[in-house]
């Protein structure tokens, strides 16, 4: 969100020093039409190529939607706090969708608005007092959806590993707590943190849903804890299934989308790689 508001902005500028120009000079020179077509066609492909460079390597977006937004964009009103207010609820709709995404918490969106609409016309809110202990009254609301939060997700993955090494006793625990089953040995040594190491994986949730795959070069110190504890048993030609709990992996915070700001998990949740070293 904040990149395409970044571009908008960008080509925004552009449009004010252009109109500025345009001011000082519209009754000096008359640009011939094929110039205008020109640059018209040349700044879309320019803004277009931009959009595809930065969604290139994203798979999730919903391109259909990102350009029907887009286009809805064109026909707002233009005047400088028309477009700001537009860029600004953006920005707080993006916000009300990652509170969804890393909380679990669906917020009614007219009772939000109601809300800033009455505290927008207050002027009491100019306080710094109070704009603090709003912010404070937040912050102990949200913390308490993250402590509920992670309970669930913490007893989920704790069941999880439980039921799963219950059923089938070729799973191991290490003294960290990652479970893991050998499915192929490998040759020759075991890797070391100076190697960098060819890896094709899956990264599944306990609902088996696949968040991430592929085959990269990783190094240890380029990993979450547990796939770094897991690279170090292996040798080339190894393949293994481990069950990372959530401080092996991402921690208190999950991981989003670095492109759209999405969270992919969530936090305090356990996660399944399996992962084979390419010879």
């Amino acid at each position: 969100m904040k990149k395409i508001i970044a571009i908008v902005a960008a080509v925004l500028m552009l449009c004010i020093v252009t109109a500025c120009n345009q001011k000082a000079a519209k009754d000096q020179v008359l640009v011939d039409r094929a110039t205008v077509d020109s640059i018209t066609r040349y700044l879309g492909q320019l803004n277009g190529a931009q959009l595809q460079s930065m969604f290139a390597n994203d798979s999730t977006v919903d391109r259909s939607k990102l350009l029907a937004g887009l286009q809805a964009g064109f026909g707002l009103d233009t005047n400088r706090y028309y477009m700001e207010g537009a860029q600004i609820g953006m920005q707080m709709q993006g916000m009300l969708q990652n509170i969804y995404e890393r909380y679990g918490v669906k917020l009614d969106s007219r009772t939000y608005l109601a809300e800033l609409k009455k505290a927008f016309a207050d002027t009491a809110n100019k306080d710094r007092e109070v704009v603090q202990h709003l912010g404070q009254e937040l912050d102990r609301l949200m913390r308490n959806v993250d402590k509920m939060k992670s309970k669930k997700n913490i007893a989920a993955g704790e069941k999880y590993i439980s039921d799963l090494m219950a059923a089938d006793k070729s799973y191991k625990k290490t003294a960290s707590g990652m479970v893991y089953k050998v499915i192929a040995e490998g040759e020759g040594a075991n890797f070391t943190e100076a190697d960098s190491i060819n890896i094709t994986y899956e990264g599944k949730k306990i609902d088996g849903s696949t968040f991430d795959k592929g085959t990269h070069k990783f190094t240890m110190s380029g990993v979450v804890p547990g796939f770094a504890e897991a690279l170090k048993m292996m040798k080339p030609g190894s393949k293994m299934e481990i069950i990372l709990p959530y401080n092996l992996a991402y921690g208190e915070e999950g991981s989003t989308n670095p492109m759209t700001r999405q969270q992919v998990i969530a936090p305090y949740e356990t996660l399944i790689f399996t992962m084979e070293a390419v010879k």
